[in-house]
């Protein structure tokens, strides 16, 4: 599996919702992203959304543009063969520290 690097998470206000832009980084490429961003009942961040991902749903082609496909299995969706819980989490993390 292709390695990455997150850079330039920030969070952003777009029509009306927060969203968390940030560049994902391999040795295949650069691609900026964006995601929901949950906040828990005092307004303090919580954690970036997976469920409801903006990127699985509006994203895949973007995110799975910097990672080798070439050896995903045919039948497999491509967005189950990246590994976007860990993304989400390096996220997560940086916005945390």
């Amino acid at each position: 599996m292709t390695t990455f690097r997150i850079e330039n998470a920030r969070i952003e206000t777009i029509t009306d919702f927060d969203m968390v832009i940030f560049d994902l980084v391999t040795d295949f490429g650069r691609v900026e992203l964006a995601e929901h961003v949950n906040y828990d009942s005092d307004g303090d961040f919580k954690s970036v959304e997976l469920t409801d991902s903006n990127i699985r749903c509006n994203l895949e082609e973007e995110l799975c543009s910097v990672f080798d496909m070439s050896k995903k299995p045919s039948l497999m969706p491509a967005i189950d063969y990246v590994p976007l819980a860990e993304i989400i989490e390096a996220v997560e993390e940086m916005l945390e520290a």
